[in-house]
């Protein structure tokens, strides 16, 4: 993670005090998570695709080489808890395949924060498979996609 990053957060704190500054910063926050799961998804979305064609599969695995972290590690190191930062309630909704598919996976997850966190554990796990050259079954990546597409829209509802 980059210091800049830290630093700049870290300048923001200061900058907002309680109450009404508060939300403005949990705002700020929110939209920095919402537009890295935002990109994050639309990279294993076309990987997930490329991977398909044997001929694309080293597209698809650069692709995923370029997964994005910063956001996430940032908001966790200002120390914000994330149930304080993402306070709302989340069930699978039964029309999605995250719910019909790999509903066991979900199964535990009941608000946001665990939500957006599951989703940057998974984030973290493919991220250190693309830089290792693991490959994984479909059902992997297929799984990834699946909670990037509930995360991003639980993150952008609230």
């Amino acid at each position: 993670m980059s210091t800049l990053a830290l630093e700049a957060i870290g300048l923001l704190l200061k900058r907002f005090d309680k109450s009404r500054d508060q939300d403005r910063l949990y705002d700020h926050l929110r939209e920095t998570l919402l537009r890295e799961l935002s990109v994050n998804k639309e990279l294993v979305a076309e990987a997930n695709r490329l991977l398909e064609n044997d001929e694309d599969r080293e597209t698809g695995e650069q692709l995923l080489r370029k997964i994005r972290l910063d956001s996430f590690n940032a908001v966790a190191s200002v120390g914000i808890p994330l149930k304080e930062l993402l306070p709302t309630a989340w069930h699978a909704p039964d029309s999605h395949k995250l719910s019909k598919r790999f509903s066991w996976h979900t199964r535990g997850i009941t608000n946001v924060a665990a939500l957006v966190e599951r989703t940057y554990h998974r984030l973290l796990i493919q991220s250190i498979r693309s830089e290792i050259g693991q490959q994984k079954q479909p059902e992997s990546l297929e799984y990834l996609e699946a909670l990037l597409i509930e995360t991003v829209s639980a993150v952008d509802a609230i």
